[in-house]
């Protein structure tokens, strides 16, 4: 697997490389490039189907790859069996999910045990492998596209084609429907508009400082040019401004893998004797941890 790597400078210094595509209004964009070096164990791998293939026939022959035992089968078992439930049964007829080290366990319709594994940012990747070691058989389909639900359905229905010769359902509308979230928009007023007639805010001095988050760290708040900004992050690098929306309430336009487009959260400022307390933030409310403390 020479096309493979979990550096994100290995994936730039390549001169044929998929541009990651976003979804705005509907259609695929090349807008953003994710540097995933800091999460890579779980999704910063930069690879090609031809080299996916190669990993996915060593998987298949316990571990061996080119006459060579690469991983012995010992260790390979625990990370493609189950450890652990994903989901629990709803009635005595459904199976339960399961997970093992890196991999999806489930059982098939023929009985027959697939592991699988699909991996989706809503920046522009969606990627996703699914293998039946019983048929000697797997796939692999990497997108450079945000998710939305196509790949799980090309190897969903490749699994059908496997064993009954083919597609059961339609696997697009069920993984469509199912990964819709993940590309909508977030934050609290997402679709809102700002009052017609807004009360004024106290001072932008009432506001400029630093906000302490047990979880998140501290923010600082400054006056850039009659506006205020957000520096966020271990270096303050992560930043957005504020826009006026009722009272000492504000707005903003969260960025990232985590804020597709249309996103727009709140930033409540409590607000005494003239001087701001703290401020909540709305996207960030995924923990109910999104209040920081002056």
């Amino acid at each position: 697997m020479d096309s493979t790597s979990s550096r994100f400078s290995d994936y730039l210094a390549q001169k044929n490389r998929a541009i990651p595509h976003a979804v705005v209004d509907g259609k695929f964009q090349p807008l953003f490039q994710r540097d995933p070096d800091v999460q890579a164990p779980a999704g910063g791998v930069s690879s090609t189907v031809v080299d996916m293939s190669k990993w996915m026939n060593m998987v298949l022959a316990d571990g061996k790859a080119n006459g060579t035992q690469l991983i012995a089968p010992e260790a390979l078992i625990p990370a493609i069996s189950p450890q652990v439930f994903t989901g629990h049964s709803k009635d005595a007829s459904s199976r339960a999910a399961t997970y093992g080290f890196g991999f999806n366990v489930g059982t098939q319709p023929s009985g027959s045990v697939v592991i699988s594994h699909s991996g989706a940012f809503a920046l522009g990747a969606g990627t996703a492998f699914s293998m039946m070691p019983s048929a000697d058989v797997g796939i692999v389909v990497l997108t450079n596209g945000a998710p939305v639900g196509a790949v799980e359905a090309v190897t969903a229905e490749f699994m059908d084609d496997v064993q009954f010769g083919h597609a059961t359902r339609d696997w697009w509308k069920i993984y469509h429907a199912g990964l819709a979230s993940v590309t909508a928009p977030g934050g609290d007023l997402t679709g809102e508009t700002a009052p017609a007639s807004s009360a004024a805010a106290a001072p932008l001095t009432s506001f400029i400082g630093e906000y302490h988050n047990d979880y998140y760290g501290t923010i600082t708040i400054r006056d850039d040019g009659g506006k205020l900004v957000v520096a966020m992050g271990p270096t303050g690098g992560y930043t957005f401004p504020l826009t006026h929306w009722d009272g000492n309430d504000f707005s903003f336009v969260p960025t990232g893998e985590n804020a597709p487009d249309g996103s727009l959260s709140s930033a409540n400022f409590a607000v005494t004797d003239g001087m701001a307390t703290s401020v909540t933030m709305g996207f960030f409310d995924a923990n109910k941890l999104e209040t920081w403390t002056r």
